[in-house]
């Protein structure tokens, strides 16, 4: 396991023109 972890981060979601 010498594979380098990726840091998953919570992606915000930008979608408030849409629900206007």
């Amino acid at each position: 396991m010498s594979k380098k972890k990726k840091k998953k981060r919570k992606k915000k979601k930008k979608k408030k023109r849409e629900s206007l």
